[in-house]
């Protein structure tokens, strides 16, 4: 946006960050968000649905504001125990009060990353050297042919018998059933907690 900033402006640029579940039960999430962000909104969204009673519909905001996404939902009652399962998909995840209303708001990296320092490359690039985690990202650069694919899950096990994180964001789903059919189905990475990780001090605060 540029300055001066109208307010009509502002207002549709901070709209198309945000979109909104009320009544529907449709998912907020289309094709704008990568693989692995959309699978795991679409997984919190189903937790928090199973959660609540059948008269309440959870009103749910997704954003993504291009580094993040971040998704709040309002329940009709806390509930610790989804607060609990939604720790096993991402690392940032509070219960805040709004209205009287209990809050979770659970917040991932976009690009789908555990950690701000582990490195992220894409399928064609070299891996840098040294034992710092590694993300390959399939959703950048130029689409992954399926026998580079293989090749990468073959490095990756070679790297993780040396004690190296290696792991896979943003699948396609052709290619991940490519591997598990012709590759090495056992050694595939799993997705793992998203971070960004809270310093325990501060994530003691939110539970």
């Amino acid at each position: 946006i540029r300055k001066p900033i109208a307010p009509r402006e502002l207002a549709a640029k901070l709209e198309s960050m945000v979109e909104v579940v009320g009544e529907s039960d449709e998912s907020p999430v289309g094709d704008s968000l990568p693989v692995d962000a959309r699978d795991r909104v679409d997984l919190i969204l189903a937790l928090v649905a199973a959660s609540q009673p059948p008269r309440h519909k959870p009103n749910v905001e997704v954003l993504d504001d291009g580094v993040f996404v971040t998704v709040t939902a309002t329940l009709d009652e806390d509930d610790p125990a989804l607060h609990a399962d939604l720790l096993q998909i991402c690392s940032d995840v509070r219960c805040l009060d709004r209205g009287g209303k209990p809050v979770l708001e659970a917040r991932f990296f976009l690009d789908g990353r555990r950690a701000e320092s582990d490195l992220s490359v894409d399928p064609s690039e070299d891996w840098p050297a040294g034992d710092a985690p590694i993300a390959v990202d399939f959703g950048r650069g130029d689409p992954c042919p399926p026998a580079r694919a293989a090749e990468i899950l073959h490095m990756a096990s070679n790297a993780s018998s040396l004690g190296r994180l290696v792991y896979f964001t943003n699948l396609p789903g052709h290619l991940r059933l490519y591997l598990e059919v012709f590759g090495n189905a056992a050694a595939m990475p799993i997705r793992g907690l998203a971070g960004p990780a809270l310093p325990e001090a501060l994530a003691e605060l939110w539970r």
